[in-house]
């Protein structure tokens, strides 16, 4: 008598769990990953479970958001002005652009100092706005006097050298003072500077999404003021010779706003006299250079270099999404640019000034002809 024999579970042959592939196969070409791409995303995505999606969602968000591999590698910049004296404030001083033997102190200088916003406030930075901080010299304030320094100050005798360095006996007792009407400079000393950053992004899902994108920025500054020197006038003394000499009838039309509001517009831009609800929107101020900085030699280096790159299809193992990246059977791109603004070792014959100190007078903006409404 022989009994029957039922299979039970563990005895029935396992049968393979389906598998979802999706990475291209070594050698596939672009046509063939796209395809597979679509027949995965055709048998998987309504099964398949939120997770995945999230992810793949991030990614093309972080590609073409944050990555933007179709976007300039650098972002709009300033003017070389704007760069220059961006880097120049780092030394607590205004800066000057270009650097020039031509500007003394006493030299009085129409600017742009703010703009009166729409809701009313009066601003002194924002954003499109490239007339602020423009400026043209208006007259010519004779500091002289009050230039020459304390004939009474303490004067120490040059620095004794001992080989290539300073010895350490030096003369300690101070020196005469010959008293003359000729300005003398002293030694200024500005610390160098090196500021260096960078910031870089990528995003790609290499198992799910066969496209990628990378994104690099690097920043380098150097500033290097081997020898500075500099002369002034006692911002005191000089704010009140000034107040003098605006009240005489000869000088009293260059410390209007009407006269160095036309002065810019005739040599700067004309934007300057535009009007709203009757009331003109930028403000004007003048400046009284009461220091000023000079050098004989000068190094600066300022430079942005930008990178951005992006390819679709097998990549080559480790490398960075770029025209290099993609062997066969994908597409890439990348772009490259960079901005580089310096003067390298520059020696000068005679000492420039690259930046100064002055007394800001705010002028009372002008009453603008009737009619003359420009912004509504």
């Amino acid at each position: 008598m022989s009994s029957g024999h039922t299979e039970t579970p563990a005895e029935t042959e396992a049968q393979p769990e389906p598998v979802m592939e999706l990475a291209p196969a070594a050698g596939a070409t672009n046509v063939e990953t796209a395809a597979s791409f679509r027949d995965w995303l055709r048998a998987n995505l309504g099964k398949a479970s939120i997770f995945p999606v999230v992810l793949l969602g991030a990614a093309l968000v972080a590609l073409l958001f944050l990555v933007r591999p179709f976007a300039p590698p650098l972002p709009e910049h300033d003017d070389t002005a704007a760069l220059w004296s961006e880097s120049m404030s780092r030394l607590g001083i205004e800066p000057l652009y270009p650097p020039q033997e031509d500007f003394h102190v006493g030299d009085l200088f129409a600017v742009v100092s703010a703009y009166d916003d729409e809701d009313g406030v009066t601003k002194e930075k924002g954003p499109n706005r490239p007339l602020l901080r423009k400026s043209v010299r208006v007259a010519h304030v004779n500091l002289r006097s009050i230039s020459l320094g304390e004939q009474t100050a303490p004067r120490f005798a040059a620095t004794r050298m001992d080989g290539s360095e300073a010895a350490l006996d030096q003369e300690r007792e101070e020196i005469d003072r010959s008293a003359g009407s000729k300005i003398a400079v002293s030694l200024v000393s500005f610390p160098s500077i090196i500021i260096r950053s960078g910031e870089s992004g990528s995003a790609s899902w290499a198992d799910h999404l066969p496209f990628a994108g990378s994104r690099t920025l690097d920043r380098e500054e150097v500033i290097t003021i081997k020898i500075a020197e500099s002369y002034e006038a006692n911002p005191v003394a000089a704010t009140a010779l000034f107040g003098r000499w605006c009240a005489e009838d000869r000088h009293r039309f260059a410390c209007s706003d009407q006269f160095a509001r036309k002065i810019i517009a005739y040599t700067v831009d004309n934007d300057v006299l535009e009007v709203r609800k009757d009331k003109y929107i930028y403000r004007i101020s003048l400046k009284l250079i009461t220091k000023v900085y000079m050098t004989r030699q000068f190094e600066f280096h300022r430079n942005t270099n930008g990178k951005v790159g992006a390819a679709a299809g097998p990549m080559k193992e480790g490398a960075s999404p770029g025209a290099e990246a993609v062997p066969s059977g994908g597409a890439a791109m990348s772009s490259h640019d960079e901005i580089d603004l310096g003067l390298s070792n520059v020696i000068y014959p005679r000492p420039v000034v690259f930046g100064f100190k002055a007394a800001t007078f705010a002028l009372e903006p002008s009453t603008p002809s009737p009619g003359n409404d420009t912004k509504g």
